[in-house]
């Protein structure tokens, strides 16, 4: 029996201990969360900084009996104890005041005294914020030099994650209220033009009211950061368009167009000029436009790159119709590498056009397609829309050189490499070197021959073009480097398989005749 009674008292100082361990937590505020700022931003001005309970001062007072040197701590009903003077209230004064008055206290006291005082700790104390779902409300723990950018980071970082991927926190109508009186505050506009009255320090007894934006608007063309940003009522235009960035520098400021809506459906198109902007009041869902100048400092260029001197984009005048060797002599010439009868030439700007008629056949099924369509596949698979490649090319004698050339156009020279490919039906097939006195016999004997499948069908690929030309061993054909000789193989076919083909064919043949005779008979 004393055993468990023994037990029963120790359990029960157990639990009494742990319920005075969390009141005292809950007392000193251990389960609030702290938004402490630790940095001045800028030094305290005592001219506006208002004292409360938790501050604390460094005090030094020299008299004839000897020096008195102590930390005054402001008390929660708003005093100091000063031995000697005594207490006095400073609650809710600001501290220039308190100063003067600690100062006349203890002169009234001690006449001859020198006083000397100063502000040591700034106070922390509770803040309420509230906010709808999402937003984590309640109360805070603050110091005096908390502002509120501050609160609106800690909060959003504390927020409800899956609420966050489509709401953010409003930051440009945050209200706080204070002894009564109600404001809004934007901190968009504080953070572009750094004007504190929009991030106020925060104040004993405020009661800070976040929520999520109500109404947007747009703003699109030539400002540095277009976007959808949130509506705040009032907002002029110009102070609105400084706070996104200003105008580009190819903005057409006298060429504004707004869409705005009349009513739910209904919308109107209002045009500004740039004496208009200051007086513009921006209302919620306007689609703001401010259209760039096309034209402004337009640069046209093209780039060239592979084997010249001195590749990269170089500027052009369209109007002077600047030619491929215009671009070639400006970029230095060829280098000693380069390849000065091969040229290649693109457009992206112009291959992204698209070509209609491609487009048509690929829309057709394979066996709808007629010779030409697929004629004309195979022409588009050798060459981009707005381009060449030429094997021919002379840079001073020929009609390819005087090219008119384009924006967005680029030129790449390639390397030179003297070689002919010989490949299918080859003993040895693969790369031989380039000579031009050389002919089709010539360049199959330099790779051994013909092997015993081959077939008599010889074809030449072009390298300029693609294009696969048949060919007869007599042939002079002259050929350009890096042409390909191919030599068709015979088809390997089974036994059996040929064999079954014979049989068909001679099955259809015999049914065909005797289909005739009973018809004639």
């Amino acid at each position: 029996m004393n055993y468990r009674l023994i037990i029963y008292i120790l359990f029960s100082l157990l639990v009494a201990q742990d319920n005075y361990l969390i009141k005292n937590n809950e007392i000193n505020g251990a389960h609030i969360p702290t938004i402490n700022t630790q940095a001045l931003d800028e030094t305290i001005d005592s001219d506006t900084y208002i004292v409360g309970p938790g501050d604390q001062f460094y005090f030094s007072m020299i008299t004839s009996n000897g020096i008195n040197n102590q930390k005054l701590v402001v008390s929660p009903l708003g005093d100091i104890i000063i031995p000697i003077v005594g207490k006095i209230n400073v609650d809710e004064m600001i501290l220039t005041d308190v100063f003067n008055t600690i100062k006349s206290k203890c002169k009234e006291k001690i006449q001859n005294s020198s006083i000397d005082i100063t502000l040591s700790k700034v106070k922390d104390f509770k803040i309420s914020i509230l906010g709808p779902t999402g937003i984590p409300s309640g109360y805070y723990i603050v110091n005096s030099i908390t502002r509120l950018a501050d609160i609106y980071k800690f909060i959003s970082s504390r927020s409800n994650d899956s609420l966050m991927n489509y709401l953010k926190i409003s930051s440009r109508n945050i209200i706080i209220e204070s002894d009564g009186n109600s404001k809004k505050y934007d901190l968009l506009s504080y953070n572009y033009n750094g004007d504190e009255k929009n991030n106020p320090y925060i104040q004993h007894g405020d009661i800070i009211k976040l929520s999520y934006p109500n109404d947007y608007f747009n703003i699109y063309g030539a400002v540095k950061i277009p976007g959808k940003y949130e509506y705040r009522e009032g907002e002029n235009l110009k102070d609105f368009i400084n706070i996104c960035g200003g105008y580009q520098a190819n903005a057409d400021s006298n060429s504004i167009e707004i869409t705005r809506y009349i009513d739910d459906i209904q919308k109107k198109i209002i045009y500004l000029s740039s004496d208009d902007v200051s007086s513009f009041k921006i209302m919620p869902s306007d689609e703001i436009l401010v259209k760039p100048n096309k034209d402004y400092k337009r640069s046209n260029s093209v780039r060239i790159y592979g084997e010249v001197k001195n590749p990269g984009v170089y500027t052009i005048d369209v109007k002077q119709n600047t030619t491929i060797k215009d671009v070639i002599i400006r970029s230095g010439g060829y280098s000693s590498k380069a390849d000065t009868s091969k040229i290649i030439l693109s457009n992206a700007a112009i291959d992204r056009i698209g070509d209609q008629e491609l487009e048509r056949i690929l829309a057709l099924s394979p066996e709808n397609r007629s010779d030409t369509d697929r004629s004309y596949v195979r022409a588009r698979a050798r060459s981009k829309k707005g381009g060449f490649s030429s094997s021919n090319f002379n840079v001073e004698n020929n009609e390819l050189s005087n090219y008119k050339i384009f924006d967005n156009d680029v030129i790449f020279i390639p390397s030179r490499y003297d070689f002919i490919e010989i490949i299918g039906a080859i003993r040895n097939p693969g790369r031989y070197p380039y000579n031009p006195s050389n002919n089709i016999k010539d360049y199959i004997g330099v790779a051994g021959g013909i092997t015993k499948n081959a077939t008599k069908k010889y074809y030449i690929i072009e390298s300029s073009t693609g294009d696969r030309i048949p060919i007869k061993l007599s042939s002079q054909y002259r050929f350009n480097n890096q042409d390909i000789i191919f030599v068709e193989e015979k088809n390997e076919y089974q036994f059996w398989d040929r064999f079954k083909d014979f049989i068909e064919v001679t099955s259809q043949i015999l049914t065909i005749i005797a289909v005739i005779i009973t018809i004639n008979t």
